[in-house]
């Protein structure tokens, strides 16, 4: 039996339903990927979670992002990705790189989801 979603159709941007031709079972599976992206980045928020598992998460947001291109109608393209940013305590500079969405990432070195690793 299927859980229920909080996200609902109605939530959806109508008019780039209508623009890309959404059909209403494709919209219900964006409603279920909005929950399951929402319920995702709610769990990388915690306080004890090592650099492999922001990287686990942060490939199942990418996974994600890509169906939702897809589910669109967009072309799935990595550079129009914008959630890796809200994946933990992401310090990547959320302005600076959505202000560049599809010219490529701004990775602060410092970040401790998305930039390199130490050695201490």
């Amino acid at each position: 039996m299927k859980t229920k979603t909080k996200f609902k159709p109605e939530h959806l941007n109508q008019n780039l339903v209508a623009r890309s031709n959404v059909s209403y079972p494709a919209q219900l599976q964006l409603c279920e990927l909005y929950d399951e992206l929402e319920a995702l980045l709610l769990s990388s928020k915690g306080e004890l979670l090592t650099r492999a598992d922001y990287d686990i998460i942060s490939d199942k947001v990418t996974e994600l992002e890509f169906e939702l291109q897809r589910l669109w109608g967009f072309p799935q393209d990595k550079e129009f990705h914008r959630y890796w940013l809200s994946v933990g305590h992401c310090k990547c500079g959320a302005i600076d790189n959505l202000e560049r969405l599809g010219y490529g990432r701004i990775i602060n070195l410092d970040c401790s989801v998305h930039g390199t690793p130490q050695e201490i």
